[in-house]
């Protein structure tokens, strides 16, 4: 599981057609990480002006 101090659940979204967790840097707000079930990451998130870009 994600540091809760140093980071927010933010929901979640389908990545390859799983439905995983979205994780937000609180210090870097625009950078996002998304954890399957067994807490790997599968994709990180970054938006900047509203633009996304999703590295998987």
């Amino acid at each position: 599981m994600p540091n809760g101090d140093l980071n927010t659940f933010v929901g979640q979204r389908s990545v390859n057609g799983e439905t995983v967790d979205v994780w937000q840097a609180d210090v870097h707000p625009g950078y996002a990480f998304c954890l399957s079930t067994d807490n790997s990451i599968v994709a990180i998130v970054i938006t900047i002006d509203g633009d996304e870009l999703v590295a998987l």
